[in-house]
């Protein structure tokens, strides 16, 4: 959805209805969880990764967990459970920055 210019009396109602479409629209697509996508490549990195690419951080003894983008698939990186919860992202439950 792009731009969009509406200059009459009820240009409030209007914005306020066409923010509200968006926001549903945007929860249709965080609903859906897309299944990871592993390739060689990102096993070989999971394996090799000695830190958390969200907190860069060490493993240690930490459990070292596959994090993965639901909407595309596409691996982000070897992370710390803990870090990877931190970033779910939850239809009609995450606020969206405004």
């Amino acid at each position: 959805m792009g731009p969009f210019l509406y200059r009459v009396p009820n240009a409030i109602e209007e914005f306020v209805h066409r923010l509200d479409k968006e926001l549903r629209r945007i929860n249709d697509v965080l609903e859906v969880k897309v299944e990871r996508i592993v390739t060689e490549e990102a096993k070989k990195e999971f394996t090799e990764a000695v830190s958390c690419w969200i907190c860069n951080g060490n493993f240690n003894q930490d459990k070292k967990v596959w994090d993965h983008c639901h909407i595309t698939g596409k691996f982000r990186g070897a992370a710390h459970n803990a870090c990877n919860l931190k970033l779910q992202i939850k239809a009609w439950k995450t606020p969206i920055p405004g």
